[in-house]
């Protein structure tokens, strides 16, 4: 039998063949953390008491039933506890589909953690549901084989975590050296980073850990929703990694499942009162080389932040294309934001195509700033700004040129290079965002 290409010896049935209380009545760590390898475990609907189980086999999947709810409930405060519900980290080759984790006592709640150190996993359609507590992350994984898959798809957590907490929603270890695909998840309302998916590439010695010891695996989000989360609502950072079709938004009055917005205009996360929000950017390319972000829609109404897509100085080579973002926060900085590169990469210049920004363009006196990049490319992009005092698009210490771009502000078009290319816009393109 297979489930997501992933093939299993066997099938059982958590109540009737292993004995698992559905109704809260005993935990049921003992039993899962034996499964043998090989086997699929399908539960069918009910409440399960877990306590930090290590699933110690291979070749594992829990399901849910056809038609079933399984919801998975921390037996204790993760105070008494370990930080995940649930650890799969022997071999490889595991599956979890179909299953809810409730998070909404508070102090309870454990990530659901998988570390394929041979082999694939597939998560899908699994929800977090309620706010977690300090230091807990939603998911987190890993594939550290380099001809593995892994696949997140349909991972919800849109009620985040609680105030000035280090937790994220998806996190990526450092191990992470194949392939994982982000698919259609809605991550809103964490404190530190939505998706963190940058550390597996990151360049230096950081925490004991040295640049030739991470896994540098690609991993590739393709659609889904990113919703206030502070740091970054999309990070990644490993080479050839791309963010495609994804929508971020900011705003006020934020919403999840069972969260309350406490009179908050957005999620507070971290910092200090009354600016709990530090840097609530959009999607943030933080290391290495060849990135993409391409189809995506981004609205920043509210929240500081440091631009709605950042290129970060360790970052090499970047195309942000097809991608539409429109800002009317006086906190961000600017709207695009491409640092100058402090790695020695052999291209490090970016390229935009068919990029769209419109609203206030950022509080930094300019929509786009380029730092140290020359070479930079705008082609066939459109920019209309409504502030006072802005500029369009600026560059320092590097050149770039322009191809049939349309630029409208107050200030200059363009600073620090030939405006050659470059004609006014009635309108650009707006971010189609009104259903998230």
């Amino acid at each position: 039998m297979t489930r997501h290409d992933i093939t299993f010896d066997r099938t059982v049935d958590a109540v009737d063949d292993l004995g698992l209380d559905p109704d809260e009545g005993a935990v049921v760590d003992e039993t899962l953390a034996t499964v043998e390898s090989g086997t699929r475990v399908e539960f069918p609907t009910g409440r399960y008491l877990v306590d930090s189980c290590w699933i110690r086999s291979d070749n594992v999947g829990l399901v849910a039933a056809d038609g079933a709810d399984p919801v998975f409930v921390p037996a204790e405060p993760v105070s008494d506890s370990e930080d995940w519900t649930l650890l799969l980290k022997t071999g490889g080759d595991y599956v979890v589909s179909g299953i809810e984790f409730d998070f909404t006592r508070e102090g309870y709640g454990g990530s659901l953690r998988l570390m394929a150190r041979e082999g694939d996993f597939h998560v899908e359609d699994v929800r977090v549901r309620g706010i977690a507590p300090d230091s807990v992350d939603g998911l987190a994984v890993a594939v550290d084989d380099p001809d593995g898959v892994g696949t997140v798809e349909r991972f919800y957590a849109r009620d985040g975590s609680g105030y000035d907490s280090p937790s994220h929603g998806i996190f990526v270890a450092d191990s992470h050296a194949g392939r994982l695909d982000v698919v259609d998840c809605e991550v809103w309302n964490w404190s530190d980073n939505g998706l963190y998916a940058s550390s597996p590439g990151y360049v230096g010695s950081y925490r004991g850990t040295e640049t030739t010891e991470r896994g540098d695996g690609e991993v590739h989000v393709l659609g889904g929703v990113y919703k206030n989360n502070n740091i970054a609502n999309v990070r990644i950072g490993t080479t050839d990694s791309s963010v495609k079709g994804v929508t971020v938004v900011n705003e006020r009055n934020p919403s999840g499942d069972t969260w309350d917005s406490r009179g908050y205009d957005i999620m507070p996360r971290s910092g200090s009162e009354p600016d709990p929000v530090v840097n609530a950017r959009g999607v943030w390319l933080a290391n290495r080389t060849n990135l993409l972000v391409e189809d995506c829609d981004i609205r920043m109404e509210t929240g500081r932040a440091s631009g709605a897509v950042v290129v970060g100085n360790s970052v090499g080579a970047a195309v942000v294309r097809d991608t539409r973002v429109r800002v009317t926060s006086d906190d961000v900085g600017q709207v695009i934001s491409a640092g100058s590169p402090n790695v020695q990469w052999d291209d490090t210049r970016v390229t935009f195509s068919n990029l769209s920004v419109t609203g206030y363009g950022g509080a930094g006196g300019a929509a786009v700033r380029v730092r140290g990049r020359d070479g930079t490319v705008f082609d066939g992009c459109c920019l209309r700004l409504d502030a006072d005092g802005q500029h369009g698009v600026v560059f320092e210490d590097g050149t770039g040129r322009f191809e049939d771009t349309r630029i409208t502000c107050s200030g200059e078009a363009v600073v620090g290079a030939d405006a050659t290319g470059v004609t006014a816009a009635e309108s650009c393109p707006r971010p189609n965002v009104d259903d998230h």
